[in-house]
């Protein structure tokens, strides 16, 4: 390397470090503040998305599938056609991002894309948190690969490779790095002889000697597979998935010095099945057959040879877009994006034939997993839950350390549930549909599925508050705002209707006594409801950026305003609502705000978790402190007994003033 790349290349290091720490360090500085909060209690309900997923095999009969549930790991019998059968789990309070399995069995390594990495012992019952290890300074674990049972590398961003001693995994320390600017946007890493060999998205594949752990130092690169962003080894071979970028095959040979990496060819994305593609993973199956994950719609898991890379045959794919993918026999383990309807783990055979030869992988066995937490209804010991794609789960919160699932209702037809409340015990959903879908949870452990209140066509189901005890406000886009009374849920009654002057689209409100705050993307009416059969509008106003959910705490109206954050109005004249003030969550966004006892509670995404303001001046909104949350925290309850953020990636985080407390395991 020549002075002047040299010289460059720390320019932009430095220039890339000097942003990171200008975005990390309002977190990190506001993280020091005490919490305040009048919910001492904390509890934790970890379902959602599956990021990650990985098979082990004892190689006598005993198939295991490792996969992560928001912030869970699951263990399944892997049994092919006949089936996955999850058997135990283990709640890691950090998100499941990647998983590796010891070639033993005995250890799962797990990261979670933020700070953390974690070991767990999965054979013992229930499994066990043995080890942690806190990466700091902002950098965050990916990819990561044991070498054996001493010894784990970590992909870490923005820096390279972590070499981890876990000789004693209550006590594991940092045995050595390898920090190179330019090597710093690593997505993976796996291990060959040893060699730990990094996918990164600027450097593509840099071979990094580990043989001894304390001196970490580049042995070569092949730097033409730029947006590596996963790679697998099978033998002396490497497949490097790059996204738009194909898959490159590459021969390693371990045994010279430096490492010798010579280029085999890259399967293009003109290939796919759809004519392009995005691949995310690529595994080998017993066939020698490659599966490639591929998030583009219309390939999904694709089966292909491609022993001449130029010219690969390619059986087929799943057409849905596929997220992780796990490999073991001739058996594909995948999941499709959290955002795409019916998530779950999906089982390929990958060796079916037709007339004598392979075909496109197909589907054996299907796990529903719940999906993303995007709004919740509180009330009593029942959260109710919207989990967009993957229907409502209802939760019992009665012991709020220990909630647990008492129900999940995911047969409501289109599954993208953007809002649900329980009225009574009926709960009313809100999926986009024409329709508002009821459910009759008198027994939670047994809902019953009602007949759904048609609005007809021209109508979407946008949204649903919660009105007093009998009734559901429903946000019915272009046609309005729906009053429902539910006292009779057999035999839902619409007491009345306000619809925009011009149509505008009406995707969310808030509720308060007869009045209504209804959203139209940037812009808010206020409507007074206190004569059903004709409702007033009052006010409208708007800003630059949507909002994205609110609340009234007296006379005061506060607006979860995206990335201008927290608003705060004067609504006790109705006719005339005036700003009051503004509080930042830059760089980040408002998702959503609850007020009680004067503190605002504010969803605000993944920079910050939840963020603590005093409002007892409304005009002039104090800082008092964060709360981190492992993903994006999304919506915010507070009510004189619970305090519940809905995490998109995490599940619940629920606060509350009971003083029963439950540990679930010596890592919290």
């Amino acid at each position: 390397m020549n002075t002047f790349t040299a010289n460059t290349n720390n320019l932009i290091y430095l220039y890339r470090m000097i942003i990171m720490i200008c975005l990390i360090s309002p977190k990190l500085i506001m993280a020091m503040n005490p919490v305040i909060t009048d919910y001492p209690v904390e509890g934790h309900w970890p379902y959602g998305p599956s990021m990650a997923s990985e098979t082990w095999s004892d190689g006598n009969g005993t198939d295991i599938l490792f996969y992560g549930e928001g912030t869970v790991l699951r263990i399944a019998k892997a049994g092919g056609s006949s089936g996955l059968v999850v058997y135990d789990e283990v709640r890691t309070n950090y998100p499941v991002h990647s998983i590796d399995v010891l070639e033993n069995g005995s250890l799962v390594a797990i990261s979670d894309d933020t700070k953390w990495v974690t070991l767990v012992n999965p054979q013992t019952s229930p499994p066990l948190i043995v080890g942690r290890y806190e990466v700091e300074d902002g950098r965050k674990p990916s990819g990561l690969a044991f070498v054996d049972e001493n010894l784990l590398v970590v992909a870490v961003q923005p820096a390279g490779l972590w070499a981890l001693d876990i000789s004693n995994p209550a006590s594991i320390t940092l045995a050595g790095n390898y920090v190179e600017p330019g090597t710093d946007f690593v997505f993976d890493v796996e291990v060959l002889g040893d060699f730990a060999f990094l996918a990164d998205d600027n450097e593509g594949v840099s071979a990094i000697n580990i043989s001894d752990p304390t001196n970490l130092f580049l042995s070569n690169r092949f730097a033409a597979a730029t947006r590596a962003s996963h790679i697998s080894i099978y033998e002396n071979k490497a497949y490097v998935s790059r996204g738009s970028q194909g898959l490159t095959i590459l021969e390693l040979d371990v045994t010279q010095n430096p490492v010798a990496i010579t280029d085999l060819g890259t399967v293009d994305d003109i290939h796919m099945p759809a004519g392009f593609g995005s691949f995310r993973r690529t595994e080998k199956a017993s066939n020698g057959l490659l599966v490639v994950s591929d998030s583009t719609q219309g390939n999904g898991v694709v089966l292909m040879d491609a022993t001449d890379p130029a010219i690969p045959t390619v059986y087929g794919g799943t057409s849905a877009p596929n997220s992780g993918l796990a490999v073991l026999g001739n058996y594909a383990y995948s999941s499709r994006p959290s955002w795409y309807n019916s998530h779950g783990i999906y089982v390929y055979d990958l060796n079916a034939t037709s007339g004598g030869g392979h075909i496109a992988p197909v589907e054996v066995d299907y796990l529903p997993l719940i999906t993303e937490s995007v709004n919740i209804d509180v009330g009593n010991d029942i959260i109710t839950l919207a989990t967009s794609q993957s229907g409502i789960v209802m939760i019992d919160s009665s012991n709020p350390s220990s909630p647990i699932t008492g129900s999940w209702i995911n047969n409501l037809g289109n599954s993208t549930v953007a809002a649900a409340v329980k009225v009574n015990n009926t709960v009313a959903v809100a999926n986009y549909g024409s329709s508002l879908k009821l459910v009759d949870v008198t027994d939670i452990v047994n809902p019953n599925i009602l007949p759904e209140l048609d609005f007809g066509n021209g109508h979407i189901v946008q949204f649903v508050e919660k009105a007093g005890t009998d009734a559901a406000v429903v946000a019915t886009g272009s046609q309005g705002v729906k009053w429902v009374n539910l006292s009779d849920p057999l035999s839902p009654v619409v007491l009345g209707t306000w619809v925009e002057s011009s149509n505008r689209s009406i995707n969310r409100l808030i509720v308060n006594q007869d009045m209504v705050i209804a959203f139209s993307n940037a812009t808010a009416w206020i409507i007074d409801f206190s004569n059903k059969i004709s409702p007033q509008e009052l006010d409208t106003f708007s800003y630059s950026r949507p909002i994205l959910d609110g609340d009234v705490d007296g006379n005061i109206l506060y607006l979860a305003n995206d990335i201008d954050g927290l608003r705060i109005l004067d609504i006790s004249v109705p006719t005339n609502a005036t700003e009051l003030a503004t509080f930042s969550t830059n760089p980040t966004y408002a998702n959503g705000v609850s007020v009680k006892n004067n503190i605002a509670y504010i969803a605000a995404d993944t920079f910050y978790g939840m963020l603590l303001v005093d409002v007892s001046t409304p005009a002039s909104p104090q800082y008092l402190s964060t709360i981190e949350t492992p993903g994006n925290a999304k919506k915010v309850e507070a009510t004189d007994d619970l305090l519940v953020l809905a995490d998109y990636d995490s599940g619940l985080r629920i606060w509350s003033k009971s003083t029963d407390f439950m540990f679930e395991n010596g890592f919290e």
